[in-house]
């Protein structure tokens, strides 16, 4: 017996422990964000159907005769956890509702895969990150993103896209183009294996990211015109390179973290960082293509948590009451410092030795 809601982690135990069973032909609605410890028992009809861009994690390796996920509201990326294989005998159902109403299935631990096995899938809209296609299902759809170490699933192919929308505008805004300069259209929308470039075509004025969306590459590096990158409360995941242009200004002290698979790079020209930047790069790395400068006080401005960051030759110049922190012992860390100077402030080097290697020369 359960005394509070499905979501509640008290209850994972009593689902298991002494219990017999049976699903039946019931059919199960769970309307809240939360973690649901379903104890890797055999349900039959499971409906998520939360429509808030909120996390959802699924614990258990759980059987399932159909599960669906309903699509967040427009604007909004619903993220959708699994920490085992889950296999559905029926239909997996994942549908966004549109370009910018997207559901994120990703491992609860970066790179670990989890497999999710399904005899139909319909599905549409959706990233993934850490996930195996599995069954006979045909793990393919409109706008499917690929945030790294995937299989069994076939994603929309690669593209550069261009923002021609002006004023401040939201990052899904139907602003996106397949030129500089062209008409926008909603199915330009970049994904995480894409490349989204901002030049001086697009007389924007302030982008605003208006949800946690996974994105490639962004190239500001033609901008010079002045405009504000506003990283407010909700940052995108960056799984790409970051080029800013001289005419960018960036706002907002939120952390920026990086997710690439592969080896990732910034790119400042000489513009300031007013947010702390986290590197979640597994197996892969973020390296710096010249000098970083951020101003930002709230804390650390460089949190390393998982794979390396690489200053190259270049200084790293941080706050006078921000540095660097690596406290995280769940995944390899490798900090090279370089041949550059690094100037940290506060409690400047906070590092936790396990997992972590330490190289370079600079100072």
């Amino acid at each position: 017996r359960c005394s509070r809601d499905w979501s509640s982690d008290v209850c994972s135990s009593d689902l298991t422990t002494g219990l017999t069973f049976n699903a039946g032909t019931s059919t199960i609605n769970l309307n809240s964000s939360g973690t649901y410890a379903l104890g890797g028992l055999t349900y039959n009809n499971v409906n998520f159907s939360v429509t808030s861009g909120v996390l959802t994690t699924l614990t258990g390796a759980n059987t399932f005769a159909n599960l669906s996920i309903t699509a967040p509201a427009t604007g909004a990326i619903k993220t959708f956890n699994v920490s085992a294989n889950q296999t559905v005998t029926g239909t997996f159902t994942a549908n966004g509702s549109a370009y910018t109403s997207r559901i994120f299935f990703a491992s609860s631990t970066l790179g670990t895969q989890y497999t999710i096995t399904a005899a139909t899938v319909s599905a549409s809209y959706c990233d993934f990150r850490d996930i195996i296609g599995a069954g006979a299902g045909t793990w393919s759809g409109t706008s499917f993103g690929n945030c790294g170490n995937n299989s069994g699933i076939t994603f929309t192919a690669t593209k550069t896209v261009y923002w021609n929308l002006a004023g401040s505008q939201p990052w899904s805004a139907t602003g996106w183009c397949t030129t500089s300069g062209g008409t926008p259209a909603a199915a330009n929308f970049p994904l995480a294996q894409d490349t989204a470039i901002i030049d001086n075509n697009s007389s924007i004025t302030t982008m605003t990211f208006d949800a946690t969306w996974n994105i490639g590459t962004l190239d500001m590096s033609a901008c010079t015109s002045a405009m504000t990158l506003a990283l407010s409360t909700t940052p995108p995941q960056v799984y790409g390179n970051w080029l800013n242009g001289t005419g960018v200004t960036i706002s907002g002290g939120t952390s920026l973290p990086f997710y690439g698979r592969s080896g990732q790079t910034i790119t400042n020209n000489g513009v300031t960082f007013t947010c702390p930047i986290a590197i979640y790069c597994f197996g892969n790395s973020l390296t710096l293509n010249d000098a970083f400068t951020s101003s930002y006080s709230g804390g650390n401005a460089i949190l390393l948590t998982a794979g390396t960051f690489n200053a190259n030759t270049y200084n790293v110049t941080c706050a006078p009451t921000s540095g660097f922190s690596s406290g995280v012992v769940t995944y390899p860390r490798t900090v090279n410092i370089g041949s550059g100077t690094w100037k940290l402030g506060g409690s400047p080097w906070t590092v936790n030795p396990t997992n972590l290697t330490v190289s370079g020369n600079g100072t």
